[in-house]
């Protein structure tokens, strides 16, 4: 019995010794693998960016360029994106700037500097696609600044493809500022209840 008993031990033992050893080879093989795709990055690394900066502007689909802009991020080329597009948007080549402007969009750069770059190229260019692009950009970042709010509806009231797609970023962006429970709704609705109950004194009218 007690010879049979030790035979066990010594198979539960030797059982135990084998997973071992295949867990450290998957292991092995992981980090292996894991270090080739990294080298392979590497290597190829300008190729990668490449190809997903071009992604940024040229696929019709939202969802790839969103894509490619996160992969981007990802792999630690964010800014370096954002940087090639900021000086193509200063390009003397009209392409260039129309696929910078919608790069802009894709990568969701919304900075103090970059808007009033944009404003100011939607007023000057000389290029009609550009200030397109440049329009629907501001409704794809979904930017309620008053002073693109202002620069929309002025565009809105003339006639042309700029005024229809200025028509249809202020209707995205009309939607995004109505979700928002902020100052404009409570003064809204301050107006409409004094309205109804016809209590418009001067004083209240002004206070709202």
């Amino acid at each position: 019995m007690k010879k049979k008993k030790k035979k066990k031990k010594k198979k539960k033992k030797k059982k135990k010794k084998k997973k071992k050893k295949k867990k450290k080879k998957k292991k092995k093989t992981k980090i292996t693998s894991t270090c080739l795709r990294h080298e392979l990055v590497l290597r190829r690394q300008d190729e990668i960016y490449k190809l997903l900066e071009f992604k940024l502007w040229d696929d019709p689909t939202m969802d790839v360029r969103l894509a490619a802009a996160k992969a981007l991020t990802a792999l630690g080329m964010f800014t370096r994106a954002c940087d090639l597009v900021e000086r193509k948007l200063e390009d003397s080549e009209e392409d260039a700037r129309a696929q910078a402007a919608i790069a802009v969009g894709t990568l969701g750069m919304k900075s103090e500097k970059l808007i009033r770059l944009l404003l100011e190229m939607l007023e000057l260019d000389s290029s009609d696609y550009v200030r397109l692009m440049i329009i629907r950009t501001f409704g794809t970042l979904k930017l309620t600044d008053h002073r693109v709010m202002r620069c929309l509806r002025e565009r809105e009231k003339l006639e042309g493809p700029l005024a229809r797609e200025a028509h249809r970023s202020l209707y995205v962006l009309d939607q995004v500022l109505a979700s928002r429970p902020g100052k404009n709704a409570g003064q809204q609705s301050a107006r409409k209840y004094l309205h109804s109950r016809r209590v418009l004194s001067p004083i209240l009218a002004t206070a709202i």
